[in-house]
């Protein structure tokens, strides 16, 4: 009986941790498209949704802002910060670059 309960109590803490991870987990990007020359920012995030294979914008907003509350505009972009924060590994992007 005490291994049905511990095998309980470690499923449970398993699934917690996984609900957790994937809901609050910090963004890490694996690539980046290189832009191509005079290409707005809208077009890159484009390109990037349609790699990736996220089905929902909401995803990719998420894996790219580390927020789902994002809206991806084509005039004027916003919440450049945090995307450089997720592509700081990955890229040598500074915020003026993406402008």
């Amino acid at each position: 009986m005490d291994s049905d309960r511990h095998k309980f109590e470690t499923l449970w803490n398993l699934q917690k941790y996984l609900f957790r991870f994937q809901h609050e987990k910090e963004s890490m990007l694996g690539f980046f498209p290189a832009p191509y020359p005079d290409e707005i920012l809208y077009s890159i995030l484009a390109r990037y949704h349609i790699r990736s294979g996220n089905t929902s914008p909401k995803i990719t907003l998420k894996e790219l802002f580390n927020s789902q509350g994002v809206i991806a505009t084509v005039d004027l972009p916003s919440n450049l910060n945090s995307l450089i924060e997720n592509l700081q590994f990955i890229s040598n992007y500074q915020v003026e670059d993406l402008i």
